[in-house]
């Protein structure tokens, strides 16, 4: 799966043992394996707390490797992604404002998807 970051508030992800998940970490040129206990769940912080926190709260990039494991066997993950409703106003909390100021304009989770998905599809702007 190639390098990218969650659109969405957040996400939950239970993975295997064969595990594959890899993190680039913010001002790091390495990509890092997440080790998750058998009965953990990884928790990653989508786009829109950046939006919330004035990008205080970044997401954090992510790709999968495959196992060389799952070469031999099936790799198995489950995400939720944690989305709002359409309508829901997103915008910077005022305690994360800098001088009164918020980095990025108010707008609605189906705002954002919109924003996104156009940016991918196939009626890019």
């Amino acid at each position: 799966c190639g390098a990218h970051a969650d659109i969405c508030t957040m996400t939950l992800l239970w993975q295997d043992v064969h595990g594959g998940l890899e993190v680039l970490p913010r001002g790091k040129k390495r990509w890092v394996e997440v080790q998750c206990p058998p009965e953990g769940l990884i928790v990653n912080i989508g786009d829109l707390f950046a939006r919330w926190t004035n990008d205080k709260w970044q997401s954090t990039p992510h790709r999968v490797a495959c196992p060389e494991i799952a070469y031999k066997s099936s790799r198995i993950s489950m995400p939720y992604f944690q989305i709002l409703r359409s309508d829901a106003e997103i915008k910077c909390f005022d305690s994360c404002l800098e001088n009164g100021e918020a980095k990025h304009p108010p707008t609605t989770q189906g705002e954002d998807l919109h924003r996104h998905f156009t940016r991918w599809g196939r009626n890019r702007e």
